[in-house]
């Protein structure tokens, strides 16, 4: 069994004071108050650990305004090496690749092999409304829908170069880039195969995602070879896209973008893959915030961020990042747009 451990970093900022140590307790002393001002804490309001030794997730959340959100806080989560991608499955599971195989790792350490012989260090993972998995296999120039249940994989679509990010729409589409110098960014419908093109020729396209009207696709990709940038493309169709999209965010010279993800205040979020900051950017691209740099003890390889989906555990409103050696998790306290794995009648639970 593996185990996770939450280490949640704490400090003052330059603009506190840190106050002198308070004076011994005496006999005329109240008892003490339980303080609820630091983070949120597990059901009971401690941070006892069940019998497993793992606290049991938080179910409280913050209320937010999307006009004015707060700062997140950062927490560290070790002993999970998810590889390239991973996702949230509607068992409680983190899915993710295991050697060739695709495994599933519950929030409180249960380790279960959902598939084997799927893909050999596969780049795009994607649970899907009912519960199956889409792989990007690079090593075999696929994209494979792998069936939970069952535990077998067959191939969607092939003759791929470097297929990469993937993203599913309401209605099941499915969206994906191959990962070239002249990349492609395409559809395709899982159950009648019909598949598009949205554009034919883009340097490097990498992770994927539609805003939540999906009415824009973005994805983290560059201007030219050397800037690295998040693209927006806009729907002009049902099946119809504009090939030339709009530059929503520049990051210059240095930078390369992976994942991209949105938050239901409409906010795209990206990661700089060897730099490691976590970025906040509008939905029309004019204010970008920093709202983490990682540190990762010199393994920077940032490729992966996703929200949790509401289930067992791996919280709405906090983002998993991975470097494919350890998994952080920084909770935004603003929800992230809904997975197609969380229940229709998922409710927020306000602290």
């Amino acid at each position: 069994m593996s185990w996770l451990l939450f280490v949640v970093a704490c400090g003052p900022t330059p603009s506190q004071t840190v106050p002198d140590p308070p004076d011994p307790p005496d006999a005329t002393d109240p008892a003490p108050t339980t303080d609820t001002s630091g983070p949120i804490l597990p059901p009971g309001g401690t941070d006892t650990p069940t019998e497993t030794g793992t606290p049991p997730p938080p179910t409280g959340y913050t209320a937010v305004d999307c006009a004015a959100l707060p700062e997140p806080t950062y927490q560290d989560v070790l002993d999970l090496q998810p590889e390239e991608d991973f996702d949230f499955d509607g068992d409680g599971y983190m899915v993710y690749q295991s050697g060739s195989n695709i495994a599933g790792l519950s929030f409180y350490g249960d380790f279960k092999t959902i598939a084997t012989n799927v893909a050999f260090d596969p780049s795009g993972v994607q649970v899907t409304a009912s519960n199956q998995i889409l792989v990007g296999a690079q090593d075999t120039g696929t994209i494979k829908l792998v069936d939970a249940d069952a535990g077998t994989s067959q191939v969607l679509i092939g003759g791929l170069t470097q297929p990469n990010g993937i993203e599913v729409e309401s209605t099941g589409r499915v969206y994906f880039t191959e990962f070239t110098t002249n990349g492609r960014i395409r559809w395709i419908d899982p159950v009648t195969l019909v598949q598009g093109t949205i554009d034919d020729d883009t340097y490097m396209p990498n992770g994927v995602v539609l805003s939540l009207d999906e009415q824009t696709l973005y994805v983290g990709g560059n201007v030219g070879v050397s800037d690295a940038a998040i693209l927006a493309y806009h729907r002009t169709g049902p099946d119809t896209w504009d090939p030339v999209p709009t530059l929503l965010f520049d990051g210059g010279p240095g930078s390369d973008f992976d994942a991209v993800e949105v938050d239901e205040c409409g906010n795209i979020y990206t990661i700089e893959y060897t730099l490691g900051r976590l970025l906040r950017i509008s939905p029309d691209g004019s204010e970008v915030v920093e709202l983490v740099t990682i540190d990762a003890a010199g393994f920077n390889e940032f490729n992966s961020i996703r929200w949790g989906n509401g289930i067992g555990g791996w919280r709405r409103d906090t983002l998993y990042v991975t470097n494919r050696q350890n998994v952080w998790q920084i909770q935004t306290y603003v929800l992230g747009k809904r997975h197609p794995a969380t229940p229709a009648d998922w409710t927020l639970p306000v602290d």
